[in-house]
């Protein structure tokens, strides 16, 4: 894992989509994140294997929407990140670990790694020096860790999966978040993931960008990394 110091940053965007505003101030308390996504072999030598992956269950893209089915191989590699899990899975592995998902403004403080940039990179070839995304994934997961980590360490916090965060979906929970710690709204009907993945243009892959989902559904593009307080 890798320390991420206490402090206090501006979370939001002032240019992108409308769930991504109000810019508001949030402090954190120092914790801990995984240096990595959560990989296939970590997952299972914990949770052990995960089903959605060979029983029809992982939503798969089929050309035009997404829909049950088996997961490709290729996304099988011991060192690629773990897929295919629900929410439930997600968080139960971290707690497994004593360890829990992280918060969404954990994510982003950490996703901005002290800087205030919104967009994380200013080119194509920039972000893909740092991620995998869809001009260069070839249509799947890669091994964890082989592009440049940000600024605290911590590799592909954009592109390669996305990532579950603890927090329900509220469209327009900035404009009343607390500013310490916040943790999100108490209760909702989606969970919030992060960070764009390989499946990802590059305007989805950056530090702001959120997007929701069932906690119970699963997608061939969606994995998870822990948090541990200090």
């Amino acid at each position: 894992m890798v320390t991420v110091p206490k402090g206090c940053f501006q979370m939001g965007s002032t240019s992108g989509d409308g769930d991504e505003k109000p810019v508001h101030q949030v402090c954190l308390d120092a914790f801990r994140m995984d240096r990595t996504e959560v990989t296939n072999a970590q997952f299972a030598r914990i949770a052990g294997r995960n089903p959605h992956v060979d029983d029809g269950t992982c939503y798969v893209w089929k050309g035009t929407a997404w829909s049950p089915g088996v997961l490709p191989r290729k996304f099988a590699g011991p060192d690629q990140p773990v897929v295919c899990v629900d929410h439930e899975q997600a968080r139960d592995y971290c707690r497994s670990r004593g360890a829990s998902l992280p918060t969404e403004a954990q994510w982003e403080y950490a996703a901005r790694a002290g800087t205030q940039e919104e967009s994380m990179w200013r080119s194509k070839e920039e972000l893909g020096r740092h991620a995998w995304f869809r001009d260069n994934s070839d249509g799947a997961t890669h091994p964890v860790g082989r592009k440049r980590p940000n600024l605290w360490g911590l590799y592909d916090m954009l592109g390669n999966a996305w990532e579950w965060v603890d927090d329900w979906y509220g469209a327009t929970y900035y404009g009343e978040s607390p500013t310490a710690n916040p943790r999100g709204p108490d209760g909702g009907a989606y969970r919030v993931y992060r960070g764009g993945g390989w499946f990802s243009a590059a305007q989805g892959s950056g530090a702001t960008v959120r997007g929701s989902l069932s906690g119970k559904r699963n997608r061939s593009t969606l994995g998870f990394r822990c948090v541990d307080s200090l």
